[in-house]
């Protein structure tokens, strides 16, 4: 792999972490309920929860997908070199 293409997974990494740090900020606030608050804010609260959840979920899986084949990629191709170095 040369060094641009490192450099852009890097960054392409570095924004799934950063969307999941985000996602999480908004769990966590969304999830401040208070002792004194009614039902109708609790529940209003624990909806953005799911709904937080749920756009994560899904953009999760697509992220740990291209991770896999990112992964899968660079395996081949050690797998190929070293190959190459065994003979």
């Amino acid at each position: 792999m040369d060094r641009a293409k490192a450099r852009k997974l890097a960054w392409s990494y570095r924004h799934m972490a950063k969307y999941c740090m985000t996602a999480a900020d908004q769990i966590i606030k969304a999830a401040e309920i208070q002792s004194d608050q009614d039902d109708d804010t609790d529940m209003g609260h624990l909806d953005q929860v799911f709904n937080a959840l749920a756009k994560l979920q899904r953009q999760l899986h697509l992220d740990l997908h291209s991770v896999l084949v990112d992964i899968g990629i660079v395996a081949k191709r050690r797998a190929k070199h070293a190959d190459k170095r065994a003979r």
